[in-house]
């Protein structure tokens, strides 16, 4: 059986991490690559450090973010895949010219959403007509900071047709 890990945080820090939390998250690439073996993984599908400047980051923030998983990628020799951060709130010929950059025209091969918006608001229209001309997935979290979910119930439906995926945190 192919296993994936879909969804990773390499060797990405934010300031309120513990030490103990930073011995396990900044592992050394051939660290990530050993462990991930010795479990069956293949591919690691890695995700910049999303909340390295808070919810929704400006433009030059995201970029940072994705310049980072990019990063990670190239030199990852194919055993990563990476996942561009996008803020949907940000104007769409912001949100193209980061998705041409890091998608189209780069390595990154789909959208990853935090809480920045809940999946059903009409402010998501814009990204994911992009997703759906580059034909991407979309990964979004499934609840945000405050315990309601990014995907509402009302929502059902709403992303027929598209290329997205929602997915939760457990402690």
């Amino acid at each position: 059986m192919r296993i994936i890990d879909a969804h990773t945080h390499p060797r990405f820090s934010t300031p309120w991490e513990s030490p103990e939390q930073l011995a396990i998250f900044n592992l050394p690439d051939t660290e990530i690559r050993t462990r991930a073996a010795e479990a069956g993984i293949e591919k690691m599908l890695v995700l910049g450090n999303i909340l390295k400047f808070g919810p929704r980051p400006h433009a030059e923030q995201m970029r940072e973010i994705n310049e980072e998983t990019e990063r990670l990628v190239l030199e990852g020799g194919g055993f990563y895949a990476g996942l561009c951060y996008l803020n949907p709130l940000l104007s769409g010929d912001e949100l193209e010219a980061e998705t041409n950059r890091f998608i189209r025209d780069g390595s990154l091969v789909g959208i990853k959403l935090e809480v920045d918006c809940c999946a059903s608001d009409i402010r998501m229209d814009p990204m994911m007509e992009i997703a759906e001309s580059l034909d991407v997935p979309v990964l979004q979290h499934a609840w945000d900071t405050k315990g309601r979910p990014a995907i509402k119930p009302s929502a059902d439906g709403l992303m027929a047709g598209r290329p997205f995926v929602s997915h939760a945190c457990c402690s």
